[in-house]
C-alpha cells in the first residue's frame, strides 16, 4: 500500500496523536518523516471534560501548536465529524465536537485499530499487500481491514461491522469477554501479572508456556475464519500483548499472523497519513 503523498511538497508540520485510556502518545511530523517523539501526557479519562481538553492542550503546546492536528482515538465515536460518543471513558466529552471547543479548524480523527493498521500497512509490516488484517491486542481485541487500498469502514469510520471482532459470539460468550476472562483467570493461577508470565515463559517455566500457547491457539481459533472470510494475505498483531507474541505465534501460524514493525508508533503513522491520503 502506496502513500499518495509526495515528501518534498508536504511542508507543513503535523501533531499525530495516540490517545489511549490512561496516557496521551504524540508525535510530530514534517516532510513525511516523524521528526520528534512527545512525552507522554496523561489523558485524565475519567476526568471532567475541562481536566481531558487540558490534557490536549498540553500536547498542542509540546508540540508548538501546529495546525494541523491528526488524531488517533478508540470508539465509539464519530470520525467524520469528531465527535466522542464513548461513556465507558472520556464520559464528559460525551456529544462535543472536539475541534470545535479546542478551536482547531485542521484536527482529524481516525479509529486506533483503523490507525494502527494504516501505519503497519504503509510504512511497516504490511507494505505491498492488497489484503491486509490488523488485531491490537491488549485489555480489549480491536481489528481492521485495508481491502485494495482502503480501510473497510463504516458510515462513523470505525472498522466495518463485518471487520470488527470483539463483539462476535464465541465459546458461549463473546471474543473479548472471552479473552478477558482468560488473560485474568491466568494471572490468579500465577498471581503475577502478565508481564511476569511472559518472563517465566521465556525461562522456559512449562506453566507459563502452555498458559501463553493456549493463547495462541484461542487466538487461532478467532482468526482463521476472519481471515477466510475477508481472503486476508496476511494479519498483524499489534497492541500491548503484541510485545510477547514469540510466546503464542507457532498457533497462529496458519492465520499468517506477523508482529507489528512498528509497536506502538503504529498508531502516530497512520494517524498522520490522514494529511497525506484521502480516507
Amino acid at each position: 500500500m502506496q502513500s499518495n503523498k509526495n515528501p518534498i511538497e508536504v511542508e507543513n508540520r503535523i501533531l499525530a496523536m495516540d490517545v489511549g485510556g490512561t496516557f496521551i502518545k504524540s508525535a510530530v511530523f514534517q516532510n513525511g518523516q516523524l521528526k520528534e517523539e512527545l512525552a507522554q501526557v496523561p489523558a485524565q479519562s475519567g476526568g471532567t471534560a475541562e481536566e481531558i481538553l487540558q490534557s490536549f492542550r498540553r500536547v498542542f503546546a509540546m508540540a508548538g501548536n501546529p495546525e494541523t492536528i491528526c488524531v488517533s482515538i478508540p470508539g465509539p465515536f464519530d470520525y467524520r465529524r469528531g465527535i466522542s460518543l464513548m461513556t465507558h471513558k472520556f464520559q464528559a466529552l460525551k456529544d462535543l465536537k472536539l475541534n470545535e471547543i479546542l478551536n482547531k479548524k485542521k484536527m482529524r480523527f481516525i479509529h486506533d485499530a483503523n490507525a494502527f493498521l494504516l501505519g503497519e500497512a504503509v510504512y511497516g509490516a504490511g507494505k505491498d499487500l492488497e489484503r491486509l488484517g490488523g488485531i491490537t491486542l491488549g485489555t480489549g481485541i480491536g481489528a481492521a481491514a485495508i481491502i485494495s487500498g482502503n480501510l473497510c469502514v463504516n458510515e462513523l469510520g470505525s472498522p466495518a461491522v463485518d471487520v470488527s471482532i470483539w463483539n462476535k459470539p464465541f465459546r458461549n460468550t463473546t471474543v473479548e469477554i472471552h479473552l478477558k476472562e482468560y488473560l485474568a483467570n491466568g494471572q490468579k493461577l500465577f498471581a503475577k501479572d502478565l508481564k511476569s508470565i511472559a518472563a517465566q515463559a521465556r525461562n522456559r517455566d512449562s506453566a507459563a508456556m502452555e498458559f501463553w500457547h493456549e493463547y495462541g491457539h484461542i487466538l487461532a481459533e478467532i482468526l482463521k475464519p476472519w481471515q477466510e472470510k475477508h481472503k486476508l494475505e496476511r494479519v498483524i498483531i499489534g497492541g500491548q500483548i503484541a510485545n510477547d507474541f514469540e510466546l503464542f505465534a507457532e498457533p497462529l501460524k496458519d492465520v499468517s499472523a506477523l508482529k507489528s514493525k512498528l509497536g506502538t508508533n503504529a498508531a502516530l503513522f497512520g494517524a498522520a497519513e490522514l494529511e497525506w491520503r484521502n480516507i
